[in-house]
């Protein structure tokens, strides 16, 4: 096996999380938001979208880190790690900690082959994420799946999607990094990492439109279909 720990990393609750779109502090920029309604609706998201896809998978050698800021409440925390079920472990970001540097913390006694895969707690992955990641990736690259499917639940309206720059890259370094050390996922390639495009068939992520994302709307898109319901049973265990 060429990685010493495959781990999917999830931000639910750190200072990166931005408000929904529009919501602003006094200097323009998003602001992180930790208040309890707003938790309350993330794990909501997290129970129905983003956790279903990951204790669904087809392999299942791989771990799953999700980072909360260490304010939030511990009866909100250990909601979370309930909403996520049993392959999922909590990673405290202690305050004036980046959660970077959090997830490293963790890691760090796991080896330097680190394996990982970015997922964020309102979106899903395929079931066969896990499986192909690890039988396609190679040391010192990244790998990121073109084909995802964008859907609006409010709206019943659905959208495949080809991008060469998702969210929901892996990557495998012999260093200790892992994918959140890169920055920006748009930007890997001006790093120096090579980003290798994997094509499927089918849909290898979705990313669900639920009205208060921090950056994702849905343009465009068309009324889902049998079709898009079969994909997202079949595929992604949601629906």
């Amino acid at each position: 096996m060429i990685f010493d720990v495959h781990a999917i990393v999830t931000r639910f609750a750190v200072p990166a999380v931005f408000k929904p779109r529009g919501e602003r502090d006094e200097s323009g920029s998003p602001t992180h938001h930790l208040g309890e309604e707003w938790l309350l609706k993330r794990i909501r998201l997290l129970s129905k979208w983003c956790s279903p896809t990951v204790n669904r998978q087809t392999n299942n050698n791989f771990i799953w880190l999700l980072a909360i800021d260490e304010r939030v409440p511990k009866h909100i925390q250990n909601s979370v790690i309930l909403a996520s079920g049993p392959r999922a472990s909590p990673v405290v970001v202690r305050q004036g900690e980046r959660f970077q540097s959090a997830f490293t913390r963790e890691l760090s006694s796991r080896g330097n082959r680190i394996l990982s895969s970015r997922l964020d707690s309102d979106d899903g992955i395929s079931k066969h994420f896990i499986n192909t990641v690890q039988k396609n990736i190679e040391v010192g690259k990244a790998l990121n799946f073109t084909h995802g499917l964008r859907y609006d639940p409010r709206n019943k309206i659905s959208q495949h999607r080809y991008d060469k720059t998702n969210p929901y890259m892996s990557y495998l370094s012999h260093n200790g990094l892992h994918a959140y050390d890169l920055g920006d996922h748009g930007k890997w390639h001006d790093r120096g990492v090579e980003v290798v495009d994997y094509d499927t068939k089918t849909p290898m992520w979705l990313q669900v439109i639920h009205g208060d994302n921090a950056l994702n709307q849905m343009r465009g898109g068309l009324p889902s279909t049998g079709r898009t319901d079969t994909i997202l049973q079949n595929n992604f265990g949601v629906l």
